[in-house]
């Protein structure tokens, strides 16, 4: 039998060594996808909840394939009124009350039924912008979820065009001359490649190939940034209708440049970003990934007992950070790593320090903090007196690592363990039984593993 702890590693972006040199501990981790920038993982797709829902919502696109995933989830949220937007609203009210195979390209896709709820005319190719801006009068908020899908090879140019710059353009005018608040609008990873680089990259290649579609949607996206709104950007990977067979990574902009997601995690992902304070005015990439719900795993020996350390690794979400509180449930230390040849990484640990007392139990009196100056291994911007004074008067540990020598890696989880070894709540809470936290007694046997949003 082991006892079973989880950690948060709350990472400054250039310090996501520090986690990845665990692997030096005897760590497993598999790695499906590599990030420009780390990643936050959610294991399942969260139920339908906002935190401050917008009382009216049109989804435009709604008879597409993501688009109507959103229209149902939002038709089940509490206080929310949606109407969906399609270009023939009688052709719409069969189309949603059907559950249908589509074809897609070579492939067979399964179109799940929609429960009714109200339809309005809305073409982003046809509509006037005057006529688009009085469809969208007495709407809260909008989600675009339009899209020009391939098909004749001679007119693709003039359809991406079309829908993905020309009509998304004039329906963000729209919204903005309607006195629409939020945008949610869906795009595609690799849409802003050629700044960062990835014009030869596979995935900008073959996704570009079909009408531009990439070099059309930056205009939109950038268009929608410019026009004073409150946005969020929903950057999707490769579409899948398949249910999620892996894990939610979610990531910051301009990071991913290849993976797959399903469509139920895009909706999920759109309809949390419509009342999520912490999405406005974000760009958000995501992709499905099959090792994502693994996270970091080490068992370790501690005062004569066997310790099974979970660690979730939350690098560089100083861009994007979670869209659930329910990350930090079932944590009992949180480490929080900063890089001490970047001042600015540990002022923004400041923030993540305040989520933690926000949404740990007993404002993180019973959760073990521990920070860490990451990179000693090189001219330091930050002195240690500093960190070290701020630590104290919140009640953290202190320590200084590198990650490139492996120089305080080890002692920084062992530190951890210990603590919450040493403390009563902590280890009441890995007992049979106990109600809080997402922790238990459990023998090491293979096993599911747990998600950070259960």
């Amino acid at each position: 039998m082991a006892l079973t702890l989880t950690c948060i590693a709350l990472v400054a972006q250039s310090s996501a060594a520090f986690t990845r040199s665990t692997i030096t501990m005897g760590v497993s981790r598999r790695t499906a996808l590599e990030v420009g920038a780390a990643t936050v993982v959610v294991s399942s797709p969260a139920s339908p909840s906002l935190a401050a829902p917008p009382k009216r919502v049109l989804v435009a696109g709604a008879t597409g394939q993501t688009g109507r995933r959103i229209v149902e989830r939002l038709s089940k949220t509490g206080g929310v009124e949606v109407t969906g937007g399609v270009r023939n609203v009688e052709k719409a009210t069969k189309s949603l009350a059907e559950t249908s195979i589509a074809v897609r390209g070579a492939m067979l896709q399964k179109v799940d039924s929609v429960s009714p709820v109200d339809l309005v005319h809305l073409d982003v190719v046809e509509d006037s912008a005057e006529t688009l801006a009085a469809t969208l009068e007495g709407y809260d908020a909008l989600v675009i979820a339009t899209g020009f899908v391939p098909g004749n090879p001679f007119k693709m140019d003039a359809a991406a065009h079309a829908v993905d710059n020309v009509g998304n353009v004039k329906l963000v005018d729209a919204a903005k001359k309607s006195g629409v608040s939020k945008i949610v609008m869906i795009s595609s990873i690799l849409t802003n490649g050629r700044a960062w680089g990835q014009e030869n990259s596979p995935g900008f290649q073959v996704t570009n190939a079909f009408g531009h579609v990439l070099d059309e949607k930056i205009v939109a996206e950038n268009h929608l940034r410019a026009s004073a709104i409150d946005y969020t950007i929903v950057r999707p990977g490769g579409l899948k209708a398949a249910p999620p067979t892996g894990g939610l990574l979610i990531s910051g902009e301009d990071t991913l440049n290849r993976g797959e997601i399903s469509r139920d995690f895009v909706a999920d992902v759109c309809v949390a970003a419509l009342g999520d304070p912490k999405a406005s005015n974000r760009v958000v990439e995501i992709v499905e990934d099959d090792a994502a719900s693994s996270s970091l795993v080490k068992v370790i020996e501690a005062q004569g007992k066997r310790v099974k350390l979970t660690l979730w690794d939350t690098a560089g979400q100083e861009r994007f950070r979670t869209l659930t509180s329910s990350y930090y449930r079932g944590a009992q230390g949180v480490i929080l790593v900063y890089d001490v040849t970047r001042p600015e990484t540990f002022e923004n640990l400041r923030q993540w320090l305040r989520e933690v007392e926000t949404y740990t139990p007993n404002g993180g009196a019973d959760v073990v903090k521990l920070l860490v100056g990451n990179k000693v291994d090189r001219p330091r911007e930050v002195r240690r007196d500093q960190p070290e004074q701020w630590a104290r008067a919140a009640g953290m540990l202190f320590l200084e690592s590198s990650a490139k020598d492996n120089v305080g890696v080890a002692e920084a989880f062992e530190e951890v363990v210990h603590k919450i070894l040493d403390n009563p709540v902590l280890l009441a809470s890995t007992t049979p039984g106990a109600k809080k936290r997402n922790v238990d007694l459990q023998d090491d046997r293979p096993h599911e593993p747990r998600g950070c949003c259960g």
